[in-house]
């Protein structure tokens, strides 16, 4: 699953493996081999490769079809305000930061219609 993802993802930044291996840092036939799943990157490497990507080690990994999710759950704010911010990119930290904010709203307007 992860080859066919990264290959589409790199083709649509009309990048060829020899860029991408450059950002990894690692040989083409490295990368080559991350696309063609003859081998598997390490999971820093997968979340070098989601950051890079703009997406997420879930996508890239198949476990969703969603490349760009728009929904973190509260818990996920509460990580990101914590200070511990190491597995987000800026894009999934405003999201997150965002949907805590709306969340804050509505849990607001709900206790002022309960009054």
């Amino acid at each position: 699953m992860i080859g066919k993802r990264l290959r589409m993802l790199r083709e649509e930044k009309g990048q060829k493996q020899a860029d991408i291996a450059k950002v990894l840092g690692v040989s083409r036939t490295t990368y080559t081999q991350y696309e063609t799943e003859k081998s598997d990157p390490d999971l820093e490497t997968v979340k070098r490769l989601a950051e890079y990507f703009n997406t997420t080690a879930d996508y890239l990994l198949g476990r969703t079809d969603d490349p760009h999710p728009t929904k973190y759950k509260t818990a996920d704010a509460l990580i990101a305000f914590s200070g511990d911010t190491s597995d987000l990119n800026v894009e999934a930290l405003e999201r997150i930061i965002k949907e805590a904010v709306r969340e804050a709203i509505d849990e607001r307007d709900r206790d002022k219609d309960n009054q």
